[in-house]
Order: structure tokens, then sequence, then C-alpha cells
């Protein structure tokens, strides 16, 4: 009693079947086992027919659902892929930068959605990629949106997308009580354990120059 989804990898060889339940059956999903050619913290679902669509338009867009990914493609947003269940890793961050060094990520507005993003930005800051995020009403799905909104209006939220980084640091801001010292100085400890994350010199000094950044100092009187 479920929808089959046979994942292809880059080459448009099959690797493996992802099940979703039609009734309330759980697992909801179920993939199939690790294998020496599936597994599923390296392989994103959607890139044999998105890689093109990825290079063309320099951006890649990353959704949760098979469904999600299969409605893009429908309307012609050709750059989506999507994770098998699982948060996004290094290795999957690894195969996206051999077409595009620009990434969307498309997160449910909710807290679960908010901290994955959050998660997120850490993981990319190693990788020096140039990462968004749009985060969805909360009880919207992609598929969902485009049905109801149309491809302009998704396109339109993706080109609205917020810098990960910035997202981080009003995260970190609305958790801390920046009122008192103690909140101050733990804000303080987040932000400068993300900054040492990023590879790259440089990129630490254009984060530290974000206007995120300095709003979030000046409310804890800090320069």
């Amino acid at each position: 009693n479920r929808v089959i989804f046979p994942i292809f990898d880059v080459r448009g060889r099959v690797i493996g079947f992802g099940g979703r339940a039609l009734d309330d059956s759980t697992p909801k999903y179920l993939n199939s086992p690790e294998t020496s050619v599936f597994s599923k913290s390296s392989t994103l679902y959607g890139i044999d027919a998105a890689k093109d669509g990825i290079v063309r338009d320099d951006r890649v867009v990353v959704v949760e659902g098979y469904v999600d990914c299969i409605m893009s493609h429908q309307f012609g947003v050709d750059c989506v892929v999507a994770t098998l269940g699982t948060a996004l890793t290094a290795q999957h961050v690894s195969v996206l930068r051999r077409y595009t060094e620009n990434v969307v990520l498309l997160f449910d507005g909710d807290s679960a959605g908010r901290s994955a993003a959050e998660r997120s930005a850490d993981l990319f800051l190693e990788q020096e990629v140039d990462v968004r995020v749009v985060l969805l009403p909360a009880d919207k799905d992609p598929d969902e949106l485009l049905q109801e909104e149309g491809r302009e209006a998704f396109l339109k939220r993706l080109d609205g997308a917020t810098d990960v980084f910035d997202l981080k640091m009003q995260m970190i801001a609305q958790r801390n009580d920046l009122s008192r010292l103690a909140g101050r100085q733990t804000a303080i400890d987040e932000v400068l354990e993300t900054l040492a994350k990023a590879a790259n010199p440089l990129r630490q000094d254009m984060l530290l120059t974000g206007d995120v950044l300095q709003r979030l100092c000046r409310e804890m009187d800090v320069t």
C-alpha cells in the first residue's frame, strides 16, 4: 500500500527505490537498504533530471520530498532536487558543487524547518557555498504552493530567499535574552562558533561586515 518512486543516480541508472505510505502506516517513507551503490547521505532524488537545469540557472533548489521535486519539474522549475528523508550532509553538498555554488533550501516555516535551516548554515560555511533559505508557510508544501500560486509566484519566492547566515543571526538573537549579560555572552559565543566554521578568511570578513550581524552587535552593544 505504497507509491513506489525509483531513485536514479546522476547518469539515470536506477540505484534504489523509495516508498510513500498511502495510509497511516509507519514509517511514512521507506527506502531501499544501503548498498555499495545506494547511500542516502550522498544521493539526491531528481539529480539526473535536474543537472542541466542547475547548470543553466547556476542555482539548485533543494526540497524535502519526492512529490515536491516532481511537481516542481512539472511546472518547469527543473533545477530542483530532494533529499531522501535525511538531513543534508557534506556528501550532498559535494555533489551539488559539481554543478553550482548557489543553493536555495525550501523548508517549512515551523520550528523544525527553522532548526534545519540553522544546522545547514554551518555545513555550507565549511564548504564555501552560497546558500539561501525560503521558509514556507507552516501548512504548505512546495507542491501545494505551485498548484495554488503557479510557477511565477513560486519563482518569486525563490528569488526572495534569505541568506542562511543572516537567518541564523536572527535566530541567535531571538533565542537569547540580549537585555541580560549572560544572554549576550551566549549569543556572542554562538556567533563566534559559527564564524569559525567559515573555511575562507575572506568569507569570514564578509560575514563580519554583514548588515544582520552588525544589527545584532548594536543590539548587544558590541563593537
